[in-house]
């Protein structure tokens, strides 16, 4: 509609940024773009995130990543289920320091903050974000 055309060239002031779909998609985009060049130049290491909506956008950005089964909603990611602890090492995507599975933490006793982004939209932080390093 005319509104919805508006509104993406001229945010509403009355489409509060919590509220406002349209440009946290695109704000996300521009975070996977930034979180995808942080982690580009690590080889060999598995790369997962904690939902899907992450993984797709990281593979858009040509990153192999992969969902954590059995956390979250399940999605085409997860149908063939890679299991993170067959790893020496791996990524993590983690969105707004979500818990992780108790699998995942059991098998990797080092954790380490690799690297660190927020998701802003118009000012407010909508989403802390950071690259975690499981390692044995």
């Amino acid at each position: 509609s005319a509104l919805f055309f508006v509104h993406w060239i001229f945010p509403l002031p009355f489409v509060t940024p919590r509220q406002d779909r349209l440009h946290k998609f695109t704000a996300q985009s521009q975070a996977a773009r930034d979180l995808a060049a942080m982690v580009r130049e690590e080889k060999n290491i598995p790369i997962f995130s904690t939902n899907y909506q992450w993984v797709a956008y990281l593979r858009f950005n040509g990153l192999p990543a992969q969902q954590i089964p059995s956390f979250g909603r399940s999605s085409h990611f997860t149908t063939r289920p890679q299991d993170p602890c067959a790893n020496d090492s791996i990524l993590i995507l983690n969105e707004n320091h979500a818990q992780l599975p108790d699998t995942v933490q059991s098998c990797f006793p080092k954790k380490t903050i690799f690297k660190e982004a927020q998701v802003e939209l118009r000012g407010p932080v909508l989403a802390h974000d950071q690259w975690l390093r499981y390692s044995k």
